[in-house]
């Protein structure tokens, strides 16, 4: 039974060609006209939508790990605390999911997961972590980089 989605859905990726993968993999599964797909870097995410009181949003995503996608140099030493601080500042009483190879991510991105399961992204071991979004950000150490501002 076909039925309205309770919630926008929007699936972005960096890579356009992803971007592209995913749609056609929608629309064989026949939801593509569910789902909002658009070219995008997670660094600039915000939220679709504003939270009514008692309302939950929902924030999945699979960040780099040097599969697909490899951070370089200071980018990835900065990539996870960075992602982390948008998180907390951007989705502020939102729940995030999260799928890494770092065994040990919580402790990169700043957060407390509320939940962590070890699973497969195909023969690459991960966790799935799960967090619910608190507003503030963590003190930076000394010879950190601060992320970009938030948009006006």
């Amino acid at each position: 039974m076909r039925r309205a989605a309770p919630a926008p859905i929007i699936a972005s990726d960096i890579d356009p060609r992803m971007v592209a993968m995913a749609q056609a993999n929608a629309r064989l599964a026949g939801v593509e006209d569910a789902i909002e797909f658009k070219q995008a870097d997670v660094m600039d995410a915000q939220p679709p939508a504003v939270l009514a009181a008692g309302q939950a949003g929902h924030i999945v995503t699979n960040p780099p790990y040097a599969e697909r996608i490899e951070a370089k140099g200071s980018e990835a030493d900065e990539f996870l605390p960075c992602l982390g601080d948008v998180l907390k500042r951007r989705f502020a009483g939102w729940h995030a999911g999260l799928l890494l190879a770092d065994l040990h991510a919580d402790r990169a991105l700043r957060l407390k997961p509320t939940r962590r399961h070890v699973v497969y992204n195909g023969p690459i071991e991960c966790r799935f972590f799960t967090f619910a979004l608190v507003a503030g950000r963590p003190a930076r150490r000394i010879g950190e980089v601060t992320p970009p501002a938030e948009p006006a």
